[in-house]
């Protein structure tokens, strides 16, 4: 943040000189006075539009925005603090970040006799890449299927599965895990991965790109709101598409190692078994060390769509000054009604106790709260 100026660190040590404790401090990394805010380019297209007496609604809108100019650090840093003896300058890069896509509304209001309703569906859809990427990993150019630059809509560079191992015969004939992938036991029921690069083993040159993105990419909603001779009804439904989940923690039943819980919810009972081999879960272990953490590689095992469906808001109720107290002049208002959020979500992943819309994976995330409400309102 401030790699613009000269900087020091207070040591946690000191020393005692004269019989007076006497800490120290040394230089930061060099300052870099050239450095400047970040470049952006933002364009926004869109139009609104209504028609049949205005009972037809809706708009599109299109955006596409870029960053340049991000902080990053020379290459072969290490190397070169080693040999002056202090942090090399930040300096600017010219990788540029791009973010692009679009939004659209359409409605219809209207009514049927007595019966007033307006609908509405809106939908965003955008997309996000490293347009240049100049400070990619060194990996990342040994395996050319892991790196980033125009590269969108995956989760990121991970090994593919191919389920269970069936039996010892199928362990023997296939690719064994690299050392460098912690290599160990294996048996019926472990998770079993491609050979992408065909080299006979397991190991980081068969990482690919797979999955879809981190966070949504696409969100959308609907609105219905109806009024019936002083009933009223609405309705807010929302839900995102695009975009995995990556478990770990307690979701992934980690069985046996420090800090993870045995089996403790009802979703984690599906673990293979040789009558079960369709399981969510690899087989029960004591500890993961059996297998060297075979079934818990960085893999798209552990992927779970997060696409959902959420009825947001949901309320009902009725109007007594439409027509029962529409002659009570002192009362201004009174309605009484039911209402309630998080009434119910549709998605794969609440299978494993998570919340789509919490980006906590490992299970210990606050969940978002489902709320039921009796209201009444009045006005004086």
């Amino acid at each position: 943040r401030f790699g613009y100026l000269t900087s020091y660190n207070l040591n946690n040590q000191a020393y005692v000189i004269k019989n007076k404790y006497v800490p120290g401090f040394s230089e930061g990394s060099l300052p870099s006075p050239d450095l400047t805010w970040y470049t952006t380019r933002q364009t926004d297209i869109g139009f609104d539009f209504a028609s049949l007496n205005n009972r037809l609604y809706g708009s599109l809108d299109y955006f596409y925005y870029s960053t340049k100019g991000y902080l990053t650090t020379p290459t072969g840093e290490s190397y070169l603090n080693t040999a002056i003896g202090i942090g090399l300058p930040r300096i600017k890069s010219d990788s540029e970040f791009r973010r692009a896509g679009w939004e659209f509304v359409l409605g219809w209001r209207s009514n049927i006799g007595a019966l007033k309703y307006d609908i509405s569906a809106n939908l965003t859809y955008f997309d996000a890449l490293w347009a240049l990427n100049r400070d990619e990993s060194e990996s990342s150019y040994m395996n050319p299927y892991t790196r980033s630059q125009q590269q969108k809509g995956y989760y990121d560079a991970m090994l593919k599965n191919l389920g269970y191992y069936v039996d010892a015969n199928d362990v023997l004939n296939s690719p064994g895990v690299n050392s460098a992938l912690n290599s160990g036991y294996l048996t019926a029921g472990d998770v079993k991965y491609a050979d992408i690069n065909g080299n006979g083993m397991i190991d980081n040159g068969d990482k690919r790109r797979l999955g879809k993105n981190h966070t949504p990419r696409g969100q959308y909603g609907i609105n219905m709101n109806f009024q019936y001779k002083g009933f009223y009804l609405s309705m807010l439904f929302q839900g995102s598409t695009a975009f995995d989940m990556y478990l770990s923690g307690v979701t992934t039943m980690q069985t046996g190692q420090a800090g993870q819980l045995p089996v403790a919810y009802k979703y984690q009972e599906d673990s293979w078994t040789p009558s079960n081999t369709n399981a969510k879960y690899p087989r029960l272990m004591a500890n993961t060390g059996l297998n060297a953490n075979n079934n818990y590689q960085y893999s798209d095992f552990w992927l779970v769509n997060g696409a959902y469906l959420r009825m947001k808001d949901f309320q009902f109720g009725y109007d007594f000054k439409h027509a029962l107290l529409r002659g009570v002049s002192w009362l201004t208002r009174a309605k009484v009604g039911i209402s309630g959020q998080n009434i119910f979500t549709i998605s794969q992943a609440t299978k494993y106790g998570l919340d789509p819309e919490n980006s906590s994976t490992e299970g210990y995330g606050y969940p978002v709260e489902r709320v039921l409400a009796l209201t009444v309102n009045l006005g004086f």
